[in-house]
């Protein structure tokens, strides 16, 4: 009831307005609705937004969507799947009490070059995917390139393909781009190493010099280790990220508000039997927020703050059946 699995290929079957969106799809479960009509927010059994942990490839991102909501920042095509919690999460998840949505992107095409082009009247995308490497007797190359971007013409386009929308900007003032790509080195065995980086960009303009802009980027690496003597699977993930806001909507008043972390962690999975597995680890997470802006007077102020969380996990699954039983502990400071 609590957990719900979302893949590309359902994402396709379910109503959307515009451009498939997994934070859209997400709305039509009981108990989730958006912020508001028009927002790709999720308010979680009436939680608020910012009590919600959005994982991707196991980094935390704290900016999740374009043009106020209405678009989401992850392209579809480089989603695996989506694990999307809205209470009773495990004991692995930590640092919000709303929900939780775990999204895992696909590793890129190890067989042959391939790719994807789309254009709509207000962004375009292009998903790029190659094998790197000498083939092997599979047929499979050791390691794989993704790179996944789209690209916004909204502020450019819309005085002649919505002449009706009528502002003082001389059309929609909305732009934004966002660029994803994985490296992936792969085993026979099962053994896995990834590279990853993103950035996400908004902008919004008003009348005049006065803006908003939005920018998002991060990087990181994740491994996952199967010894061939063992029934334990080792994971292991390091990554950074930054969010940033500018604004300069006050006359010589301009504000700057920022978030940059880091969060690691280190797991091992025990398959116990058929149906049982246990699960431990640890995790680290550490954040600086800086907030800037002038007051009235012309003063600038400067507001910084550092936190640094450790943590610690034990979780058991047992599946009877239909029957899931999940008890877990969790500890952090």
């Amino acid at each position: 009831i609590s957990q719900f699995s979302l893949s590309p290929e359902l994402t396709r079957s379910l109503p959307n307005l515009g451009e498939q969106d997994i934070f859209r799809s997400m709305q039509l479960l009981p108990g989730v609705s958006g912020s508001n009509e028009s927002s790709s927010g999720l308010v979680v059994r009436g939680g608020t937004i910012d009590q919600n942990l959005v994982l991707f490839d196991d980094y935390t991102v704290y900016h999740v969507d374009h043009v106020f909501g209405f678009f989401s920042a992850f392209n579809n095509n480089a989603i695996k799947d989506v694990q999307f919690y809205k209470g009773g999460f495990g004991a692995k998840y930590g640092g919000r009490n709303s929900s939780v949505m775990d999204i895992k992107t696909r590793t890129g095409n190890r067989k042959k070059y391939s790719g994807k082009v789309s254009s709509s009247t207000y962004m375009s995308k292009v998903l790029f995917e190659a094998p790197i490497g000498k083939k092997g007797p599979d047929g499979l190359a050791p390691s794989s390139l993704m790179i996944s971007a789209k690209s916004s013409y909204l502020d450019q386009i819309s005085p002649y393909v919505y002449p009706y929308v009528a502002t003082e900007y001389g059309g929609l003032p909305f732009s934004f781009q966002d660029i994803f790509g994985k490296y992936s080195i792969e085993s026979r065995g099962g053994n896995r190493v990834n590279l990853f980086g993103f950035n996400f960009n908004d902008a919004v303009r008003f009348a005049g010099d006065k803006s908003i802009s939005w920018q998002s980027n991060g990087y990181g690496a994740d491994f996952l280790v199967i010894p061939s003597s063992s029934g334990t699977i080792i994971e292991a993930h390091l990554a950074q990220s930054n969010y940033k806001i500018q604004s300069t909507e006050l006359s010589n008043r301009p504000r700057e508000s920022s978030i940059d972390g880091f969060n690691g962690g280190l797991d091992f999975t025990y398959l116990l039997r058929k149906y049982d597995e246990f699960k431990y680890g640890l995790e680290f997470v550490g954040f600086r927020t800086d907030y800037q802006y002038t007051n009235s007077v012309g003063r600038t102020l400067d507001q910084i703050q550092n936190t640094t969380e450790i943590g610690g996990y034990l979780d058991y699954k047992r599946q009877i059946g239909r029957l899931l039983i999940q008890p877990g502990f969790r500890l952090h400071n």
